[in-house]
């Protein structure tokens, strides 16, 4: 459950300078159990990690999140590479060198569009790839990834997978439009994502 943070998403979901330490606490503890073999749960949660320590002093969390990158690669599935280099993105995202390192992943991330690279996170890929262009000043790179992500071809796109989206593409079903429903985390909407975290935490200690 903890692993569930670090889905794909467009920016960190911790105020900014923020580092929640009880969760780095979880992550650890959860790792430290989990030995160095190549598993998919564990870069999942290597990637988590780095994204909850994006906002610390030091950089456990970049190194946390190329240990993910770096085993996913091994491990060969696309959407656990594109999951991690997502979280790479966010983990260097403010350090030094920060703009060119976000782009390799991201370029690398949408080289994976045609091998199984989930939709939603060729759509983040291309939305981080934007960001990146524009902050570096090239306004013709920027155009053509906006171009790139208008060739991503549906007649709906529906932003959130909570009661109000999944409805929505309910309502839908049978209209004949295709469509893509958004959501920035593994599980369909918040309600159900936090239920799944709390339901085995005491009351008494833990608030969310």
């Amino acid at each position: 459950s903890a692993a569930v943070w670090g889905s794909v998403t467009l920016w960190n979901w911790r105020p900014h300078g923020v580092v929640d330490a009880d969760m780095v606490g979880v992550l650890e503890d959860l790792l430290s159990g989990r030995g160095d073999a190549d598993d998919p749960t564990t870069a999942r949660l290597l990637g988590t990690l780095g994204v909850e320590l994006a906002f610390g002093p030091d950089d456990r969390g970049v190194r946390a999140a190329q240990r993910a990158v770096e085993m996913a690669r091994r491990i060969g599935e696309p959407e656990l590479l594109g999951r991690t280099l997502n979280n790479f993105c966010l983990a260097v995202w403010g350090r030094p060198g920060a703009a060119e390192l976000r782009l390799a992943a991201t370029d690398e991330a949408l080289a994976l569009a045609a091998r199984g690279l989930p939709r939603r996170t060729e759509f983040m890929a291309h939305l981080h790839r934007a960001a990146i262009r524009l902050h570096l000043g090239d306004l013709a790179g920027f155009a053509a990834t906006v171009d790139a992500v208008g060739g991503i071809d549906v007649d709906v796109a529906i932003i959130g997978a909570g009661a109000a989206g999944l409805g929505a593409a309910h309502a839908l079903r049978g209209s004949g439009l295709s469509l893509i429903v958004l959501e920035g985390r593994d599980g369909a909407g918040k309600d159900g994502t936090i239920k799944r975290i709390t339901e085995h935490l005491s009351v008494r200690a833990t608030r969310v």
